[in-house]
């Protein structure tokens, strides 16, 4: 059941949408939907925003991942085949497609990727949005930095990572309270961003 807080924040997300079209705020709509029962629509959206940003493979990633648990093995491997077209070696997206050939009774291996991130991310990636469906932002972003602690370099968790920054901006514009939050967060991120840089001008 939605309340009218709910309804209120879905609303200021599909006209934040609105005004800007292009955005990939559109994941983060189809995920708040999605939370509130509004399966279809959800998947509808995030379908829809996939096509249009082929480039988003956070956006195919998790149209993979609902598809896995709704047993549709098929429209999974879609996604995930699609993603290994682009980044052969992602581990998500590795994975995803071994869970999704093996409801399909397909038992191919896949080829050995060069890199994996450590831990079992996929379930870490879960409980981070359960957090987040709680509305624990803080302990979902504590999460994100153990998991690029393990796997910096990791282009889908810092993604989802800057995505629930803008969430948090965007959903507590009027609660200084949360400011603590966001600080933490963007000054993480600047600090991954500093350590790659450094990297880069050091030749490694």
């Amino acid at each position: 059941m939605v309340n009218d807080e709910d309804s209120a924040f879905i609303s200021r997300l599909r006209s934040r949408l609105r005004q800007k079209p292009g955005s990939r705020l559109f994941l983060s709509l189809a995920e708040e939907l999605r939370k509130r029962d509004m399966i279809e629509e959800a998947v509808a959206l995030l379908s829809d925003g996939s096509r249009q940003d082929p480039d988003f493979l956070a956006a195919k990633l998790t149209l993979g991942r609902w598809y896995l648990q709704g047993h549709k093995f098929s429209e999974a491997a879609a996604q995930f085949s699609e993603v290994l077209k682009k980044e052969p070696d992602n581990y998500f997206a590795r994975k995803g497609l071994t869970e999704a050939n093996n409801g399909l009774g397909i038992t191919t291996e896949l080829p050995e990727a060069a890199v994996g991130p450590v831990g079992p991310v996929i379930s870490e990636l879960a409980e981070v949005e359960r957090l987040i469906a709680y509305g624990h932002y803080g302990s979902a972003m504590k999460l994100y930095q153990e998991m690029l602690i393990n796997n910096p370099g990791d282009k889908l968790v810092l993604q989802r990572k800057e995505e629930l920054a803008a969430l948090i901006k965007f959903s507590e514009k009027k609660k200084d309270g949360k400011s603590g939050v966001l600080k933490q967060l963007n000054a993480f991120l600047d600090a991954i961003k500093i350590h790659f840089a450094a990297k880069a001008g050091n030749g490694q």
